[in-house]
Protein backbone atom coordinates (compact mmCIF):
# COMPACT_ATOMS: atom_id res chain seq x y z
CA UNK A 1 0.00 0.00 0.00
CA UNK A 2 1.46 3.41 -0.91
CA UNK A 3 2.12 5.62 1.69
CA UNK A 4 0.95 9.40 2.07
CA UNK A 5 3.44 11.88 2.15
CA UNK A 6 4.01 14.73 4.99
CA UNK A 7 2.65 17.09 2.87
CA UNK A 8 -0.27 14.81 2.24
CA UNK A 9 -1.13 14.26 5.81
CA UNK A 10 -0.93 17.94 5.99
CA UNK A 11 -3.70 18.75 3.25
CA UNK A 12 -5.71 16.64 4.97
CA UNK A 13 -5.62 17.90 7.95
CA UNK A 14 -5.86 21.52 7.03
CA UNK A 15 -9.08 19.95 4.93
CA UNK A 16 -10.70 19.37 7.88
CA UNK A 17 -9.61 22.56 9.19
CA UNK A 18 -10.23 24.06 6.51
CA UNK A 19 -14.00 25.17 7.24
CA UNK A 20 -15.00 25.72 10.89
CA UNK A 21 -18.26 24.97 12.50
CA UNK A 22 -20.13 28.22 11.89
CA UNK A 23 -23.03 29.52 13.72
CA UNK A 24 -26.79 29.03 11.88
CA UNK A 25 -29.10 31.13 10.05
CA UNK A 26 -31.95 30.73 9.77
CA UNK A 27 -35.46 31.33 8.06
CA UNK A 28 -38.89 31.88 9.83
CA UNK A 29 -42.07 31.47 8.95
CA UNK A 30 -45.37 32.12 11.16
CA UNK A 31 -47.70 29.69 12.52
CA UNK A 32 -51.63 30.14 12.42
CA UNK A 33 -54.04 27.30 14.43
CA UNK A 34 -57.48 27.41 13.03
CA UNK A 35 -59.87 28.19 15.91
CA UNK A 36 -56.99 28.55 18.23
CA UNK A 37 -56.64 32.10 19.13
CA UNK A 38 -53.00 33.55 20.27
CA UNK A 39 -51.22 30.40 19.70
CA UNK A 40 -48.40 29.59 21.66
CA UNK A 41 -46.25 26.71 20.61
CA UNK A 42 -44.12 24.22 22.57
CA UNK A 43 -43.17 21.60 20.90
CA UNK A 44 -42.06 19.74 18.00
CA UNK A 45 -42.24 16.26 16.90
CA UNK A 46 -40.24 14.07 14.05
CA UNK A 47 -43.05 13.72 12.21
CA UNK A 48 -43.90 17.57 12.14
CA UNK A 49 -46.66 17.58 14.09
CA UNK A 50 -46.71 20.99 16.58
CA UNK A 51 -47.81 21.24 19.83
CA UNK A 52 -49.44 24.14 22.06
CA UNK A 53 -52.10 25.78 23.59
CA UNK A 54 -54.32 28.99 22.99
CA UNK A 55 -57.43 30.17 23.38
CA UNK A 56 -60.73 28.24 22.55
CA UNK A 57 -63.76 29.74 23.41
CA UNK A 58 -64.00 30.72 26.83
CA UNK A 59 -61.03 28.37 28.21
CA UNK A 60 -57.12 27.27 26.81
CA UNK A 61 -56.64 24.66 25.27
CA UNK A 62 -53.92 22.37 23.78
CA UNK A 63 -53.30 21.78 20.09
CA UNK A 64 -51.81 19.40 17.69
CA UNK A 65 -51.34 20.62 14.78
CA UNK A 66 -51.10 18.48 11.77
CA UNK A 67 -50.16 20.48 8.30
CA UNK A 68 -53.52 22.32 8.93
CA UNK A 69 -55.45 20.11 10.24
CA UNK A 70 -56.23 20.92 14.11
CA UNK A 71 -56.74 18.28 17.32
CA UNK A 72 -57.49 20.16 20.51
CA UNK A 73 -56.46 19.03 24.22
CA UNK A 74 -58.45 19.12 27.01
CA UNK A 75 -58.44 17.52 30.32
CA UNK A 76 -62.46 17.43 31.05
CA UNK A 77 -63.46 18.75 34.36
CA UNK A 78 -60.95 21.34 34.33
CA UNK A 79 -60.65 24.96 33.69
CA UNK A 80 -58.20 25.32 31.22
CA UNK A 81 -55.22 22.75 29.84
CA UNK A 82 -51.88 23.48 28.14
CA UNK A 83 -49.27 21.06 26.58
CA UNK A 84 -45.97 21.73 26.43
CA UNK A 85 -44.62 19.11 24.40
CA UNK A 86 -45.51 16.02 21.96
CA UNK A 87 -43.26 12.95 21.09
CA UNK A 88 -43.66 11.09 17.47
CA UNK A 89 -46.77 8.88 18.84
CA UNK A 90 -48.52 12.40 19.64
CA UNK A 91 -48.06 11.77 22.90
CA UNK A 92 -48.28 14.64 25.14
CA UNK A 93 -47.38 16.51 28.08
CA UNK A 94 -48.57 19.83 29.48
CA UNK A 95 -50.76 20.96 32.39
CA UNK A 96 -54.45 21.86 33.63
CA UNK A 97 -56.26 23.87 36.08
CA UNK A 98 -58.77 23.13 38.52
CA UNK A 99 -60.74 19.82 38.44
CA UNK A 100 -60.77 17.05 41.18
CA UNK A 101 -57.49 19.29 42.13
CA UNK A 102 -56.98 22.96 42.53
CA UNK A 103 -54.46 24.55 41.24
CA UNK A 104 -52.41 23.45 38.04
CA UNK A 105 -51.47 19.67 37.61
CA UNK A 106 -49.11 18.00 35.34
CA UNK A 107 -51.18 15.45 32.64
CA UNK A 108 -50.40 13.25 29.79
CA UNK A 109 -51.74 10.93 27.29
CA UNK A 110 -53.36 10.88 24.15
CA UNK A 111 -56.42 13.48 22.70
CA UNK A 112 -58.57 11.44 24.12
CA UNK A 113 -57.48 10.15 27.22
CA UNK A 114 -55.37 12.01 29.97
CA UNK A 115 -54.14 11.27 32.84
CA UNK A 116 -52.34 13.15 35.52
CA UNK A 117 -48.78 12.87 36.20
CA UNK A 118 -48.56 12.81 39.97
CA UNK A 119 -44.78 12.76 42.06
CA UNK A 120 -45.02 10.21 45.06
CA UNK A 121 -44.90 12.73 48.32
CA UNK A 122 -44.81 15.97 46.44
CA UNK A 123 -46.94 18.88 47.38
CA UNK A 124 -48.04 19.38 43.80
CA UNK A 125 -46.84 19.03 40.61
CA UNK A 126 -48.18 21.72 38.27
CA UNK A 127 -46.24 20.67 35.27
CA UNK A 128 -45.40 17.75 32.90
CA UNK A 129 -42.81 19.46 30.09
CA UNK A 130 -41.20 17.12 28.02
CA UNK A 131 -41.30 13.62 26.97
CA UNK A 132 -39.67 11.25 24.62
CA UNK A 133 -40.34 8.28 22.17
CA UNK A 134 -39.89 5.64 25.34
CA UNK A 135 -42.52 7.69 26.97
CA UNK A 136 -40.18 9.27 29.64
CA UNK A 137 -41.27 12.52 31.05
CA UNK A 138 -39.56 15.98 33.13
CA UNK A 139 -41.15 18.23 34.54
CA UNK A 140 -41.80 20.06 37.78
CA UNK A 141 -42.77 18.75 41.62
CA UNK A 142 -42.96 21.37 44.73
CA UNK A 143 -42.42 19.93 48.53
CA UNK A 144 -41.93 22.60 51.17
CA UNK A 145 -42.37 25.18 49.11
CA UNK A 146 -39.14 24.19 46.71
CA UNK A 147 -39.66 24.03 43.13
CA UNK A 148 -37.88 20.59 41.92
CA UNK A 149 -37.59 18.69 38.95
CA UNK A 150 -38.40 15.42 37.78
CA UNK A 151 -37.71 12.28 35.34
CA UNK A 152 -40.81 9.52 35.40
CA UNK A 153 -39.72 6.29 33.68
CA UNK A 154 -42.96 4.46 33.64
CA UNK A 155 -43.88 5.31 37.32
CA UNK A 156 -40.15 5.30 38.92
CA UNK A 157 -39.67 9.32 40.00
CA UNK A 158 -36.10 10.65 39.88
CA UNK A 159 -36.05 14.05 41.53
CA UNK A 160 -33.42 16.63 39.53
CA UNK A 161 -31.91 19.28 41.56
CA UNK A 162 -29.07 20.96 40.70
CA UNK A 163 -26.99 21.46 43.52
CA UNK A 164 -26.39 24.56 45.84
CA UNK A 165 -29.70 25.55 43.48
CA UNK A 166 -33.05 27.18 45.43
CA UNK A 167 -35.41 25.60 42.49
CA UNK A 168 -35.10 23.36 39.45
CA UNK A 169 -37.40 22.68 36.21
CA UNK A 170 -36.74 19.86 34.05
CA UNK A 171 -37.90 21.25 30.41
CA UNK A 172 -37.02 18.57 28.24
CA UNK A 173 -35.87 15.16 27.31
CA UNK A 174 -34.14 13.03 24.55
CA UNK A 175 -34.42 9.63 23.60
CA UNK A 176 -31.11 8.98 24.93
CA UNK A 177 -32.17 10.55 28.37
CA UNK A 178 -30.59 13.61 28.58
CA UNK A 179 -32.20 16.19 29.83
CA UNK A 180 -32.23 19.96 30.03
CA UNK A 181 -33.84 22.82 32.05
CA UNK A 182 -33.12 25.83 34.13
CA UNK A 183 -32.19 26.20 37.82
CA UNK A 184 -32.16 29.26 40.31
CA UNK A 185 -29.08 30.09 42.08
CA UNK A 186 -28.61 31.93 45.41
CA UNK A 187 -28.78 35.33 43.81
CA UNK A 188 -32.42 34.49 42.07
CA UNK A 189 -30.87 33.96 38.39
CA UNK A 190 -31.79 31.36 36.28
CA UNK A 191 -29.64 29.48 34.34
CA UNK A 192 -30.28 27.00 31.89
CA UNK A 193 -28.53 23.46 32.27
CA UNK A 194 -27.73 20.15 30.59
CA UNK A 195 -28.03 16.85 33.06
CA UNK A 196 -26.30 13.38 31.80
CA UNK A 197 -25.95 10.34 33.77
CA UNK A 198 -26.45 11.99 37.27
CA UNK A 199 -24.10 14.96 35.86
CA UNK A 200 -25.31 18.76 35.65
CA UNK A 201 -23.59 21.22 33.51
CA UNK A 202 -24.72 25.14 33.07
CA UNK A 203 -25.39 25.90 29.49
CA UNK A 204 -22.73 29.01 29.23
CA UNK A 205 -24.61 31.17 26.35
CA UNK A 206 -22.34 34.13 24.81
CA UNK A 207 -23.93 37.51 25.24
CA UNK A 208 -25.99 36.49 27.81
CA UNK A 209 -26.38 39.83 30.78
CA UNK A 210 -29.51 37.76 32.77
CA UNK A 211 -31.90 34.52 33.01
CA UNK A 212 -31.33 31.74 30.91
CA UNK A 213 -33.33 28.73 29.57
CA UNK A 214 -32.97 25.45 27.77
CA UNK A 215 -35.90 23.60 26.25
CA UNK A 216 -35.75 21.68 24.03
CA UNK A 217 -32.96 18.70 23.16
CA UNK A 218 -33.29 16.27 20.33
CA UNK A 219 -31.50 13.62 19.50
CA UNK A 220 -28.05 14.86 18.33
CA UNK A 221 -27.94 16.63 21.76
CA UNK A 222 -28.31 20.00 19.95
CA UNK A 223 -29.66 22.17 22.51
CA UNK A 224 -32.48 25.60 22.15
CA UNK A 225 -34.20 27.84 24.53
CA UNK A 226 -33.83 31.19 25.37
CA UNK A 227 -32.12 33.99 27.33
CA UNK A 228 -31.31 37.73 28.24
CA UNK A 229 -29.14 39.89 26.22
CA UNK A 230 -28.67 43.60 25.69
CA UNK A 231 -30.89 43.43 22.45
CA UNK A 232 -33.14 41.78 24.48
CA UNK A 233 -34.41 38.63 24.85
CA UNK A 234 -33.64 35.86 22.39
CA UNK A 235 -33.31 32.45 21.50
CA UNK A 236 -30.74 30.15 21.17
CA UNK A 237 -29.24 27.03 19.33
CA UNK A 238 -26.45 25.10 20.74
CA UNK A 239 -25.06 22.49 18.31
CA UNK A 240 -22.04 21.29 20.50
CA UNK A 241 -20.87 23.96 21.59
CA UNK A 242 -21.83 26.34 18.18
CA UNK A 243 -23.89 28.80 19.34
CA UNK A 244 -26.52 30.15 16.68
CA UNK A 245 -28.86 33.06 17.40
CA UNK A 246 -32.41 33.12 16.77
CA UNK A 247 -34.47 36.18 15.81
CA UNK A 248 -37.88 36.78 14.99
CA UNK A 249 -37.01 39.57 12.49
CA UNK A 250 -37.99 43.33 13.86
CA UNK A 251 -39.20 41.94 17.49
CA UNK A 252 -36.81 42.32 20.62
CA UNK A 253 -39.06 39.28 22.49
CA UNK A 254 -38.18 35.67 21.30
CA UNK A 255 -38.48 32.20 22.73
CA UNK A 256 -37.51 29.54 21.49
CA UNK A 257 -38.98 25.90 22.85
CA UNK A 258 -38.60 23.11 20.76
CA UNK A 259 -36.31 21.30 17.94
CA UNK A 260 -36.91 17.84 16.34
CA UNK A 261 -34.30 15.29 15.05
CA UNK A 262 -34.50 17.33 11.47
CA UNK A 263 -33.51 20.70 13.53
CA UNK A 264 -36.82 21.97 12.95
CA UNK A 265 -37.36 24.63 15.45
CA UNK A 266 -40.83 26.27 16.73
CA UNK A 267 -41.08 29.26 19.40
CA UNK A 268 -43.01 32.48 20.39
CA UNK A 269 -42.04 36.41 19.74
CA UNK A 270 -43.76 39.38 20.94
CA UNK A 271 -44.10 42.42 18.32
CA UNK A 272 -43.99 46.08 19.84
CA UNK A 273 -47.73 45.77 20.83
CA UNK A 274 -46.64 42.61 23.22
CA UNK A 275 -48.52 40.73 21.07
CA UNK A 276 -48.18 36.94 21.24
CA UNK A 277 -46.87 34.81 17.90
CA UNK A 278 -45.98 31.79 16.88
CA UNK A 279 -43.17 30.72 14.31
CA UNK A 280 -41.51 27.53 13.33
CA UNK A 281 -37.56 28.41 12.46
CA UNK A 282 -35.23 25.97 9.87
CA UNK A 283 -31.96 26.59 8.99
CA UNK A 284 -30.33 28.15 6.28
CA UNK A 285 -27.27 26.68 5.24
CA UNK A 286 -24.29 29.23 5.46
CA UNK A 287 -22.05 29.40 2.24
CA UNK A 288 -18.41 28.21 3.28
CA UNK A 289 -16.00 31.38 3.25
CA UNK A 290 -14.49 32.12 0.08
CA UNK A 291 -10.82 32.23 2.11
CA UNK A 292 -11.16 28.80 3.06
CA UNK A 293 -12.34 27.17 -0.56
CA UNK A 294 -9.34 29.24 -2.56
CA UNK A 295 -6.83 27.84 0.35
CA UNK A 296 -8.28 24.09 -0.46
CA UNK A 297 -8.45 24.64 -4.04
CA UNK A 298 -4.38 25.16 -4.02
CA UNK A 299 -4.11 22.42 -1.84
CA UNK A 300 -5.88 20.04 -4.14
CA UNK A 301 -3.75 21.74 -7.07
CA UNK A 302 -0.64 20.77 -5.75
CA UNK A 303 -1.39 17.59 -4.47
CA UNK A 304 -2.41 16.72 -8.04
CA UNK A 305 0.37 18.45 -9.72
CA UNK A 306 2.83 16.36 -6.97
CA UNK A 307 1.04 13.25 -8.22
CA UNK A 308 1.51 13.63 -11.93
CA UNK A 309 5.49 14.10 -11.65
CA UNK A 310 5.92 11.26 -9.62
CA UNK A 311 3.91 8.80 -12.35
CA UNK A 312 6.01 10.39 -14.94
CA UNK A 313 9.23 10.08 -12.93
CA UNK A 314 8.27 6.48 -12.35
CA UNK A 315 7.32 6.18 -16.11
CA UNK A 316 10.38 7.85 -16.95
Amino acid sequence: MPRSTSLEVLATALLGLAIPATPTTFHYSGISVPGISAPQVSGINNAGQIAGSGGAGEVSKGFILTGTSVTTIFRSGSSGTQVFGINDAAQVVGTYIGGMHPGRNALTGFANALQPVIVPGADSTPAANGINNHGQIVGDSISGGVMSGFLDNAGTFTTLSYPGSSGTQALGINDSGEIVGTYVDSAGVQHAYFYKNGEYETIQIPGNTGDSHATGINSSGQIVGYFDSKEGTQGFLDDNGTFSILNYPGVDITHVFGINNAGQIVGTYEDSASRLFSFQATSAVPEPSTAALVGVSFLLAGLGAMRVARVRRRRA
